[in-house]
């Protein structure tokens, strides 16, 4: 549905949230606290979809990097923090995109 209504960007890819983590970026998992409790990529703080704007006010010049499951509510998380103002967000899509490059 996203994509149909030309609101979907394709994620960024491993190697460039890399290069991101390297520069300080922060890691945000979207994701509700039972799934981050069963596993999360290591040093990811936890911010779910539904709190996101709000969670991390204050944080409009970090990058954040924003991931989840699927990749459904990361993009979501994406186009929240964009419209309000956070202009640094990389959409890693799904969790499991970051597990498979190692």
């Amino acid at each position: 549905m996203l994509r149909a209504l030309g609101r979907w960007t394709a994620p960024a890819s491993v190697d460039e949230v890399r290069q991101r983590l390297q520069q300080q970026a922060c890691m945000i998992d979207v994701r509700d606290p039972v799934e981050y409790a069963r596993g999360h990529i290591e040093g990811a703080e936890n911010v779910p979809l539904d709190h996101v704007a709000r969670g991390l006010a204050g944080r409009e010049e970090d990058c954040l990097i924003v991931y989840c499951k699927s990749g459904l509510r990361s993009q979501r998380a994406a186009q929240i923090l964009r419209r309000a103002g956070f202009r640094r967000v990389v959409n890693l899509g799904a969790m499991a995109r970051w597990r498979g490059a190692d």
